[in-house]
């Protein structure tokens, strides 16, 4: 499949809802997997539809939208003689979809005119886009599986931050509140995608591992002041960024699970 073939099935891909899918579908996912750009631009449609279905449940609808819609319906296309003659509201019907339809179009206008000014307001947040190298190192980091034996083992993070420097190993130091509740297995400098790179593991319902890399190995990368979320099979991954730092934290499950500890 060519990328705009791809891009056009991952339009309505919702990764949270990711079973039952077609063939067709599967391949575009796997394709976008593999493919840096792809996978960066899956990672910013996804951040913009997440972004857009929470501002959508924070807004009220008028009190009264839905009684004057069924009104307006009940009352069939005759209501539009009968409206012509009655006192206007902001929510009163004004304009008709066909001659013989009943079907006002103020709260269509309104939700198009609101899906307008959100898509202005939150596109460019969303436009935040994953270096390849980022990519790459987020990718490596998810699927970590080996050498969690001898690490340093502390039952504080201040001590294992300062075993991590003096090892010559990236430092955390914007560790998420949510992971200071959890309990120390240890630390280690590891190296991922040829690049230092330190390693935190903390235990709660499930083991989470923190990966941090400078992020002047990857000075094209904006900044990620939201956590990218996103599912790896069975595991989580979250990858955000704090001043000179990239930050990856990996565990097994959901990345509901996942977003509850950032």
């Amino acid at each position: 499949m060519k990328p705009s073939q791809i891009k056009d099935l991952l339009h309505v891909y919702r990764s949270d809802r990711a079973s039952g899918l077609s063939e067709t579908m599967r391949e575009a996912v796997a394709a976008a997997e593999t493919d840096p750009a792809l996978h960066a631009w899956v990672e910013e449609e996804q951040a913009f539809d997440r972004a857009f279905a929470a501002k959508l449940r924070e807004a009220p609808a008028p009190h009264d939208l839905l009684p004057r819609i069924l009104a307006i319906q009940e009352a069939g296309p005759n209501a539009a003689h009968n409206h012509r003659s009655a006192p206007r509201s902001t929510w009163a019907p004004i304009v008709w979809f066909g001659r013989n339809s009943g079907v006002a179009v103020p709260a269509a206008a309104a939700l198009l005119l609101f899906i307008a000014v959100m898509a202005i307001t939150l596109r460019p947040e969303a436009s935040v886009r994953i270096d390849p190298g980022v990519h790459a190192f987020v990718s490596a980091a998810g699927t970590y599986t080996g050498g969690f034996e001898n690490l340093f083992m502390a039952g504080d993070l201040e001590e294992l931050c300062g075993y991590l420097e003096a090892s010559s190993a990236p430092v955390p130091r914007a560790i998420p509140e949510g992971l200071h509740a959890l309990s120390s297995l240890g630390c280690k400098k590891v190296e991922l995608e040829d690049h230092t790179a330190s390693l935190i593991s903390l235990q709660g319902e499930t083991r989470y591992n923190l990966f941090s890399v400078e992020r002047a190995h990857f000075p094209n990368q904006q900044d990620l002041k939201t956590p990218q979320l996103r599912q790896v099979g069975n595991r989580a991954v979250a990858t955000w960024t704090c001043r000179r730092m990239i930050y990856v934290l990996v565990s097994e499950g959901t990345v509901d699970g996942l977003r509850t500890h950032l």
